[in-house]
């Protein structure tokens, strides 16, 4: 330990900012701008932590909860993403700089750029706020936008497990029979124009009246845009309380406030002078087309038809969902069986049912917007127009009877078929497939694969005892 606190003082009496180095069990302590703070060189932990001592603020980036060292409750400061750092290629003396330099850095801030870091880590106090004892802690809270750069009122859609989506009432969800009801409290969704000296709540500064109407009222900057204030302006409210949601940079937040007269009042009022508690409550926006703009993709609400959705067609079903599509038919009448195990997206148990409800299910079980519409026939002319799949954007085939291609090409060229239409398939050794696409039908068709100028067969390797040329 002595060795420890030697290496440890020597690197801090560097430094001119910092007096008062004594040893500690664990490392040093030293004073720091007014403060008094211990490093503890630990073999736990894969850098030193640094610990402010007897003071009760919030800041310099002070972690929500105590950590535990040798039996004793310990206010650590958050000094960066360690885990972005390979702790192995930095040395004792490198790990003790690393975190002295970056809290001198901290202590050292203008108050301005200590908003700016208590923003970076907004989510992180916001959502340690809401982990409180009240009825609202227990809720998952999901929210569902079509666009998030304007304001809009939404419901509060109540579903089993304690699942709470804010949304509006048009919204398709493929999980309605979890749904219980809508709660007649409404949600106000407010992005943020201006987010100065806007900080999260804390353990000594929790978020109350003061907040809440700077940001609707604009006490001093104007938080919210004109046509959303003077909505507020005009709406004459009655209930008890109000769940607000807000847009500040790239987070989503969301409180509940509460009014101590249940009376009806214009909105803007309220907020200034009736607020009689704010309890915030942690969501997370969920919707289809977020999710997918997370990863890169770009949503799309194209309406596809896949045909055949066996060994190919289910794999194809799937990758098209987690591309982004979320609107498809599908179209099979087979069975499950025990010999598509190893060659099928659905799983083993599931024998004897038909395919495309079951996979229908596990599409739909990928996120709750996903719109399945099953169709359990075989595809003709005839089910074709049955059920309107004129209509769709695109259509795959990937069924493994090339006289179902056939068939349809030959009735998509008679009738002109304007959408695209995909040939997909594999060949018999196993090793190669395929993707002929039609984009229109004037110019070429599907049969144009295996018959050559003179409209003999050709390019059949399943049904030709020569090499395909």
């Amino acid at each position: 330990m002595a060795d420890r606190f030697e290496l440890v003082a020597c690197i801090l009496a560097k430094y001119k900012q910092i007096g008062n180095i004594e040893q500690s069990e664990n490392g040093a302590q030293f004073e720091l701008h007014g403060n008094k703070y211990e490093i503890i060189m630990n073999n736990d932990f894969k850098f030193p932590i640094v610990c402010i001592i007897d003071c009760q603020n919030d800041y310099p980036h002070i972690f929500v909860d105590p950590i535990i060292v040798d039996g004793r409750k310990m206010r650590a400061v958050c000094l960066a993403d360690f885990d972005a750092e390979v702790a192995f290629l930095f040395s004792d003396e490198e790990k003790v700089c690393f975190c002295i330099d970056r809290l001198i850095a901290l202590t050292e801030l203008a108050p301005t750029q200590i908003v700016d870091e208590y923003q970076k880590e907004f989510t992180h106090y916001w959502d340690s706020a809401c982990f409180t004892k009240n009825k609202y802690a227990q809720n998952n809270y999901q929210l569902y936008l079509d666009s998030d750069g304007e304001y809009q009122w939404l419901d509060q859609l109540i579903y089993k497990n304690n699942i709470i989506r804010f949304a509006d009432d048009t919204r398709y969800f493929n999980d309605t029979a979890r749904y219980i009801r809508t709660s007649d409290i409404p949600v106000l969704y407010l992005p943020l124009l201006d987010i100065h000296d806007i900080i999260p709540p804390l353990k000594s500064q929790p978020w109350t009246s003061t907040q809440i109407n700077d940001i609707v009222n604009g006490v001093k900057y104007q938080r919210i845009s004109s046509e959303a204030y003077q909505m507020i302006k005009r709406t004459s409210y009655s209930k008890k309380e109000i769940v607000l949601v807000i847009k500040l940079n790239n987070y989503f937040l969301g409180c509940v406030v509460q009014f101590r007269n249940p009376g009806t009042a214009k909105l803007n009022y309220k907020f200034e002078s009736q607020i009689k508690d704010v309890i915030p409550i942690s969501i997370r926006r969920c919707d289809f087309s977020y999710l997918n703009e997370q990863i890169g993709n770009v949503a799309s609400d194209m309406r596809l038809a896949i045909v055949g959705v066996g060994s190919l067609g289910s794999y194809i079903a799937t990758e098209l969902v987690r591309a982004g599509y979320m609107n498809i038919t599908i179209i099979d009448p087979d069975q499950y069986s025990y010999d598509n195990t190893f060659r099928h997206s659905i799983n083993f148990f599931s024998d004897g049912l038909n395919k495309a409800e079951l996979l229908a299910a596990e599409l739909e079980s990928i996120h709750p917007e996903v719109n399945i519409h099953r169709i359990i026939a075989y595809l003709n002319p005839d089910s074709f127009e049955k059920h309107r799949l004129g209509s769709c954007d695109a259509i795959v085939f990937a069924v493994g009877s090339s006289d179902v291609q056939l068939q349809m090409n030959r009735y998509f060229k008679e009738k002109q078929c304007s959408m695209p239409v995909y040939y997909a398939w594999l060949e018999h050794d196993g090793d190669t497939s395929h993707v002929a696409k039609i984009q229109d039908y004037s110019k070429g068709c599907f049969e144009c694969i295996f018959t050559d100028s003179n409209g003999n067969r050709c390019n059949n390797v399943v049904n030709s005892t020569k090499p395909n040329t």
